[in-house]
């Protein structure tokens, strides 16, 4: 399972700040490709199970997130790529971290020393 390493700060938490919806939300896009419970959303986005419960229901009332199967009484979600909102966020994201890139000094030439 992907781990947020601590200190590791995401764009979108450089921009709105270190908020639980902008931690799940950099984890469910970055990882779009698999579902989650909500426990290992919360585990692997380093926020608490109870902010969690605070901000899920605004995360569906914007359909930001889905519901993708259930597996026993588990319920599995995932970012919900179909919305344009997540679409945007996503491209945001991108272009955020471009805007570092383009920002961040790299040696034209990197010198290899053996």
């Amino acid at each position: 399972m992907p781990r947020r390493v601590v200190g590791d700060e995401s764009v979108f938490g450089k921009l709105f700040g270190d908020s639980v919806a902008a931690r799940v939300l950099t984890f469910l896009i970055v990882h779009q490709d698999y579902d989650y419970t909500l426990t290992e959303i919360a585990k692997n986005s380093n926020v608490g199970w109870k902010s969690l419960y605070r901000v899920w229901p605004t995360l569906e009332q914007f359909e930001l997130v889905v519901q993708t199967r259930q597996i026993g009484k588990a319920k599995l979600y995932r970012a919900n790529t179909t919305n344009p909102a997540v679409q945007l966020l996503e491209k945001l994201g991108i272009e955020l971290g471009l805007t570092l890139l383009r920002k961040a000094e790299i040696p034209e030439e990197i010198e290899i020393k053996h």
